[in-house]
């Protein structure tokens, strides 16, 4: 028996079933096509399209890889991750026109394996968190942090200070109201003696000021604090 292949120039309509083994054209006019083997089905993004529609229908039911190189514009729900999302699959830009980072709850749980660094300050709700190192003091009033009082009321600074073998490390806490400041510093036992250095706020216009004052020069002084 001769088994022929047929061509097919006009319309392909199936009334039943039918099963393509491969779909060849010499044309371009399946540019807008796309066949799953997999799952025997054939979408196109037109608006009529083969099998419930791709484009802008049913939808699109594929549960191999998608490997976007472009860019995806989602205006309403049209995707849904049951799985994973692989963004190194995605070379392009993936939006929605819809609000997307209310719903993002991987946070939550997410791990991290590098290191997480941060340049600059970090604010938390309603805080403000700055380090800053003052490598070798001078004698007088070394100015470690100068920020704008706004809403803020009070500061926890986590210190560490030394000098050859004299150090000692301790919290800095001050408050003010105004033009009016209150401070303490709870901090370790001498290792040597660090009596040379204290520290002090004062507001200064709109600023409050976090200074080390020193008696003597060539103190190292590290402090991480919180504005509150």
């Amino acid at each position: 028996m001769k088994i022929f292949q047929p061509t097919i120039t006009g319309s392909f309509v199936v009334s039943g079933s039918a099963t393509i083994i491969g779909l060849t054209t010499s044309s371009t006019a399946l540019v807008n096509v796309l066949m799953i083997s997999s799952s025997g089905q054939i979408f196109t993004t037109a608006s009529s399209a083969i099998g419930g529609g791709g484009g802008s229908g049913a939808g699109f039911p594929y549960s191999g890889d998608a490997v976007i190189t472009g860019s995806l514009l989602v205006s309403g729900s049209g995707i849904t991750v049951t799985g994973s999302l692989n963004a190194t699959s995605i070379t392009g830009s993936l939006f929605g026109t819809s609000s997307w980072a209310n719903n993002v709850i991987t946070a939550q749980t997410a791990s991290y394996s590098n290191n997480f660094t941060i340049g600059g300050t970090l604010t938390f709700d309603s805080t403000l968190t700055d380090y800053n190192q003052y490598n070798s003091t001078v004698v007088g009033s070394n100015n470690l942090f100068t920020q704008s009082t706004g809403s803020y009321k009070s500061a926890f600074g986590k210190y560490t200070l030394f000098n050859g073998s004299n150090a000692r490390s301790g919290e800095f806490v001050t408050v003010w109201n105004g033009t009016t400041t209150s401070y303490y510093d709870n901090s370790t036992t001498d290792i040597g003696n660090t009596a040379d250095i204290a520290f002090s706020s004062a507001v200064v216009s709109s600023d409050i000021q976090i200074n080390a004052v020193a008696a003597t020069s060539g103190w190292t002084v590290r402090m991480l604090i919180t504005y509150m």
